[in-house]
């Protein structure tokens, strides 16, 4: 735990881990999260990229475990941007990478182009999709990125209930779900099944076991401000998308693209925000990459680190 001042919001109470790796040489690797997820996200990875030569830290966002929730209103990816630089500085970190995905891959980029001076590189696993007339037409698209044009299509009409209720009313219905933790629950796992390339849709996908539901669940229901927390993210950032009106990020970008990404752009599209100069395409995988896959996500983080000159191939 540590505290980090915010221009304007005051000091903000971080949570965060920090694993070391024993290479005298290793990179400081800067992971941020997502919703539905939490630190617990990395927790598979951490030994491998320690091992692989990174040190990680990996906060948790503002609102969520025992990070303090903003009291003030207009605290958005900028704000979590200055104060997950503060906090890699603090540790005395003034050069890092970032990773990704989720809220994660929006506060990555907003990062990276306010402090290019500090960030060597940034690997992200979601290149959010915005309707452009591209996308409506498809043409020149890869297979792949059709597939995942026709999967973030499925995914809108189907899967964004969420958004509308954790942006507009997320006091009363986090109310709701605070007064029933089997609400919670399903609130929940509907999200880690719909949005994981999880068995038994895919025999070779992650199989959530009832440990892995109930303790994805209970840190959220146990956060120190409660449930709705995370959601206070939906109300003040609503217009925030990475591919949308952000200037371009000039730092070295890497992206690792999986079938199962409900919001992952073409790489034609996600070259016209970032210097996209590494990417890799997986058949299966999902929205919680890292945990589903960890090691295929660490081979791709050291693989595109290397390609950009940060570290030798171990």
């Amino acid at each position: 735990m540590t505290s980090i001042p915010i221009a304007g919001f005051g000091d903000s109470k971080l949570q965060f881990i920090h694993s070391l790796s024993l290479e005298l040489d290793a990179i400081p690797l800067l992971y941020i999260h997502g919703w539905p997820g939490s630190i617990i996200e990395i927790t598979k990875a951490l030994p491998i990229l320690n091992e692989k030569g990174f040190h990680v830290i990996a906060p948790s966002l503002p609102g969520w475990l025992s990070s303090s929730t903003p009291q003030e209103k207009g605290f958005k990816v900028t704000q979590h941007a200055e104060c997950f630089h503060k906090l890699m500085l603090k540790l005395g970190y003034s050069k890092y990478v970032l990773q990704g995905g989720d809220w994660g891959g929006e506060i990555a980029p907003t990062l990276a182009g306010m402090y290019p001076e500090h960030v060597l590189a940034m690997h992200v696993n979601y290149f959010p999709i915005v309707p452009t007339p591209e996308i409506q037409e498809g043409s020149n698209f890869t297979d792949f990125e059709k597939s995942s044009v026709e999967g973030f299509q499925h995914w809108r009409e189907n899967e964004t209930a969420y958004q509308g209720v954790q942006s507009t009313k997320p006091l009363s219905f986090g109310i709701g779900l605070h007064d029933s933790p089997v609400g919670m629950l399903a609130w929940m796992t509907d999200k880690l099944f719909s949005w994981c390339d999880c068995y038994p849709h895919n025999p070779l996908g992650h199989k959530w076991t009832h440990e892995e539901l109930i303790t994805w669940t209970l840190i959220h229901y146990f956060s120190d401000d409660g449930p709705t927390a995370p959601f206070h993210m939906y109300v003040t950032n609503k217009s925030v998308r990475y591919a949308e009106g952000n200037p371009y990020v000039n730092v070295p970008t890497g992206v690792s693209a999986y079938r199962n990404e409900p919001e992952m752009g073409p790489r034609s599209l996600a070259e016209k925000r970032a210097n996209v100069v590494w990417w890799r395409e997986h058949q299966n995988g999902g929205h919680f990459a890292i945990y589903e896959r960890p090691e295929e996500m660490v081979d791709d983080i050291v693989a595109f680190v290397t390609s950009v000159g940060l570290q030798k191939d171990r």
